[in-house]
């Protein structure tokens, strides 16, 4: 089949790997009748023959299977959301944001780790809500005989057994009278019925005490089962406070030896980018400026502050436009759809030029936007 190029529906950024043989990928994946995967392969073969040149065909086999997930918005910096949330504790928030940004991942194809630190501890937590909700809104405990299948059990076997045991005793009773019935036969196979029946009272309170019992496991069944998902809800957000914690110890040794961490490990630390900023000048003696050469340590990103960049245009300005930008759109990431919008329309219009946009770009990051999705 020809290729569509409307296939792809969003531009991809970096979906594939160059060394992967998505052919056998997209074989296996029919073979093992898993569709979806098929049409995924087949959009990152495209896209590898399309990013490298390639002499080969590019297909449209199984675009019908393709499966995008749905609930983000392509736009929307779900990164700093998260960070955010996380900062101010509230990780079922974050866990949120979590899982809108491993869909936009997925279905944007970017070239980015998805995260699991959030949603484990989100599920469990919402899981012992549940428990507990049912745990404290349970019925009060009431027993009717009507509604009791035992006691219907044993109501239907001792009738059947009254009943047997009235013919049974007025057969006795005609036979001392020559095998005809009289009023006598019919009164004493009545009374050895209503002695069946009788037993049925006798057994009532046997009955209660179970369905009692039965109303008392079935709460201690919930109430255990919240227990466990507590605990591992309790067990979850102490690693997420556990890394905090690691996060926080590391990002003020950094500051302290003035490099400024970026905001997601500010977030995960939870400090907020204007508190880090005042520590960072009390700990340095001096204002922090536009972030320069990126370095790496403990596995974050942060910053060391520089002299202010030399090039571009009047940097004032590009500043005061990074901070005005951020105060109408706080927690946005720098590589954006909507901030390359903005920052193509400045260039178009000829407020800055196209050798600013990087530069701006650092401004931004500054005023505290990310630099993941």
């Amino acid at each position: 089949m020809a290729y569509n190029p409307n296939y792809s529906r969003e531009k991809k950024t970096n979906a594939f790997d160059a060394d992967t043989d998505y052919s056998a990928l997209i074989e296996n994946a029919v073979a093992n009748n898993d569709m979806a995967a098929a049409a995924k392969y087949e959009q990152q073969r495209n896209e590898k023959i399309d990013a490298l040149g390639l002499d080969y065909e590019k297909t449209d086999n199984y675009s019908q299977y393709y499966q995008k997930p749905e609930g983000y918005d392509p736009d929307t910096d779900y990164s700093a959301l998260m960070g955010d949330a996380a900062a101010n504790k509230d990780y079922m928030s974050a866990a949120g944001y979590e899982q809108q940004r491993n869909d936009k991942i997925d279905g944007e194809g970017l070239d980015y780790s998805k995260t699991n630190k959030y949603t484990p501890y989100a599920q469990s937590q919402k899981s012992a809500d549940g428990f507990y909700e049912q745990y404290m809104n349970r019925e009060p405990f009431r027993y009717d005989l009507t509604q009791d299948p035992l006691y219907q059990q044993y109501k239907e076997q001792f009738m059947s057994q009254g009943k047997m045991a009235m013919q049974d005793t007025m057969a006795q009773a005609a036979a001392l009278t020559g095998g005809y019935g009289n009023s006598y036969a019919q009164t004493a196979g009545q009374q050895m019925y209503n002695q069946y029946l009788g037993k049925m009272n006798d057994i009532v309170p046997e009955l209660y005490d179970a369905a009692y019992r039965r109303y008392q496991n079935e709460g201690n069944d919930i109430y255990n089962r919240y227990q466990m998902a507590q605990n591992r809800a309790d067990s979850e957000l102490a690693k997420i406070e556990a890394g905090s914690k690691d996060a926080y110890d590391t990002a003020i040794t950094l500051i302290s030896n003035g490099i400024m961490p970026e905001k997601s490990m500010l977030n995960e630390a939870g400090i907020p980018w204007e508190m880090a900023l005042n520590y960072w000048k009390i700990a340095n003696g001096e204002d922090y400026v536009v972030p320069g050469t990126e370095q790496k340590a403990s596995g974050y990103s942060y910053y060391k502050p520089v002299d202010t960049p030399d090039g571009g245009g009047d940097l004032t300005h590009l500043a005061e436009l990074a901070k005005d930008y951020s105060l109408e759109n706080p927690g946005g990431s720098v590589e954006s759809r909507t901030v390359d919008n903005w920052i193509n329309g400045l260039v178009q219009s000829g407020e800055i030029s196209a050798s600013d946009s990087e530069l701006l770009k650092k401004y931004l990051v500054n005023e505290g936007y990310a630099t993941r999705p």
